[in-house]
């Protein structure tokens, strides 16, 4: 199998395509978790998020190669903590689905963390994201309520016009 940087390098077409265009925006509001009231969001864009994972045969079984596997559609915030704050000198990224609210990303911006363009709409990095247990062979879930950290490849796509700005900001959030 090939390591997750080569395997998104060759997994072109799918999700990561330029040629895809983010659909239009859907607005409606929804309420704010407790801690998000602790932050300021610093910057916004609305894009499609997809993440890198096993490609599965049409038995359910792993294939060895990798896919490109949508997340949904929503706005992305990169979430400063307020100043004297818990929150203070933290850094996350939240995005909600923009149909239900339903969080899909909600991962704190490390040092290490890097955000590299991927063509001419899409933002690519690693993030550290808690999921269900599942079955190894099959990929079906066993318990949704253990959770286990897992590095995943993200891409975000973001119309062409915002994807310079996004990558800037992206960047921009990594504590030095």
């Amino acid at each position: 199998a090939k390591p997750p940087a080569a395997a998104a390098a060759a997994a072109g077409g799918g999700e990561g395509d330029d040629d895809d265009e983010v659909p239009p925006e859907v607005t409606e509001e929804v309420g704010k978790a407790k801690d998000e009231l602790d932050r300021t969001v610093e910057f916004e864009v609305r894009g499609k998020l997809s993440r890198l994972g096993a490609e599965r045969g049409s038995d359910g079984k792993k294939t060895g190669q990798q896919e490109w596997k949508e997340m949904g559609m929503g706005t992305l915030q990169v979430l400063y903590g307020k100043p004297g704050g818990p929150q203070e000198g933290k850094r996350y990224l939240l995005m909600r689905d923009e149909k239900l609210g339903k969080i899909k990303l909600n991962t704190m911006v490390v040092p290490n963390m890097k955000f590299t363009s991927a063509g001419k709409a899409n933002t690519r990095f690693f993030a550290q994201l808690m999921e269900p247990l599942t079955d190894e062979e099959t990929g079906k879930v066993i318990d949704h309520e253990k959770l286990s950290p897992s590095n995943v490849m993200l891409n975000l796509k973001v119309p062409k016009d915002k994807a310079e700005d996004t990558l800037k900001a992206l960047q921009d959030a990594v504590p030095k």
